[in-house]
């Protein structure tokens, strides 16, 4: 493989890449074998077709595959090779391509630009110190413990630390207001996510809801 870089317009490159042709034949023959593996042929046993006859069948899109292959894979090593870190998707432009000879082709990206960062050494960083206390320890328990409740329906009324699944209807003047309905809602109480006096209502009503403990 023979790569040369030159650079286009700004952050702008492209790379020219000379494919040896005796490379492009024994991954074309390769390919082949494999390609004769698998295929069914009338008249033949699977595996047992003559090679001459899948390299006439398949020959051709199996070369353009294969090309297609070599072209990504070669890109890869040589923009690895010369250190180089493209910027989004890159453009293949193959050239003419003849059995038997070498193939070239180039390939257009941009690059990130290079930010070179001075003076360093004297700026000073503050490292914050995060101090872990009992109380810590203690919510960060008491969290994992609810996360991991398991929840049993219950008798009666619904009381802080209790999860009501209930349905309502929100009114504003005795009317009812796009967003304000739900069903089957689940309200885990005492947290105050909801309105004022939501959850005092909830505690008051019986009817449709499951209280859960």
């Amino acid at each position: 493989m023979q790569v040369s870089v030159e650079t286009t317009q700004g952050l702008g490159r492209r790379v020219t890449i000379t494919i040896a042709a005796d490379s492009i034949e024994t991954a074309v023959k390769s390919e082949l074998v494999n390609v004769a593996k698998k295929v069914r042929i009338d008249g033949f046993r699977k595996g047992k077709v003559p090679m001459n006859i899948v390299a006439q069948r398949y020959g051709a899109s199996v070369r353009q595959d294969v090309l297609g292959d070599l072209m990504s894979r070669n890109f890869v090593d040589a923009i690895i090779k010369e250190k180089i870190n493209p910027a989004g998707a890159p453009n293949y432009v193959p050239g003419e391509y003849k059995v038997g000879e070498d193939f070239t082709y180039s390939v257009e990206f941009e690059v990130y630009p290079e930010v070179e960062l001075t003076g360093l050494e004297s700026i000073e960083v503050e490292k914050p110190v995060v101090e872990v206390t009992d109380a810590d320890v203690d919510v960060m328990l008491d969290t994992l413990r609810k996360q991991q409740a398991t929840w049993k329906e219950k008798d009666g009324a619904a009381d802080a630390e209790d999860r009501v699944t209930l349905d309502f209807i929100g009114t504003v003047d005795g009317e009812e207001f796009e967003g304000g309905k739900a069903t089957d809602f689940v309200l885990a109480m005492g947290q105050g996510r909801m309105i004022p006096g939501f959850e005092d209502g909830v505690k008051r009503s019986q009817s449709r809801r499951r209280v859960h403990h």
